[in-house]
Order: structure tokens, then sequence, then C-alpha cells
């Protein structure tokens, strides 16, 4: 599961790092559909300390579905700008993750869209 959010406050001046962050995740269990929730608590100097690599896999994995749904509708070189685009968040990812079976996989058939469109 990719939880991909982004966190703001309303009053960002009195945030501090010692602030303390609590996610509750709901879902359905994808084949007993019993629902279900995840609870995840830190800080946000915790959370920013963090290794941030998973966050860019998370990124290019959001990049890559929103692709996807979008070339449902273009062509031409707006479709292979898209992909272009997408391949490089990719591949950003992939620096920060070397060896990472599912960014290849996601690169691989970008690659693939790429010479349909060509």
């Amino acid at each position: 599961m990719i939880y991909h959010q982004i966190l703001g406050s309303c009053a960002p001046e009195v945030v501090g790092l010692d602030d303390e962050v609590h996610v509750v995740a709901e879902y359905y269990h994808p084949f007993s559909l019993i629902e279900q929730s995840a609870t995840f608590d830190s800080t946000l100097g915790d959370l920013l300390a963090g290794d941030n690599s998973l966050l860019l896999k998370g990124d290019a994995i959001v990049a890559y579905a929103e692709a996807l749904k979008t070339l449902k509708t273009i062509a031409g070189a707006e479709a292979l700008e898209l992909i272009d685009t997408t391949i490089e968040e990719v591949q950003a990812a992939e620096a920060a993750l070397a060896d990472d079976p599912d960014l290849a996989e996601i690169e691989s058939l970008l690659e693939t869209y790429r010479d349909h469109f060509e």
C-alpha cells in the first residue's frame, strides 16, 4: 500500500520538530473484505530525519499511475513528453534505491509505452 499524502499546518509559525503525528489508515482486506486499520505515530523531527528513498519510490509509482491514466487521452508528442518525464522520475528513485525490481519493471513498461507512441 502506498499512502501518498502531503501534510500542512494552518499555523506553520508554531510547528516544531517535537510535534506529534498520528496517522490512521482504514482499509478493506483485499481478499476477505474485512474492514481493518493501521496506525502510525511519530514526531515531525523523526519523519524529517528518516530515509526518504521510499518516498521517492512512492512518488515514482504515483507518477506512473497518473501517467497511465493520462495516456488514455493523449497521443503523439504530448504522450512522449509525459512518458519521458515519468521515466526521469522513476530513474531518480532508482538512483536512491539501486536494484529495486518494482522500479525496474515500471521503467521497462514505460519504455514499451514509449516505443508504442513513437
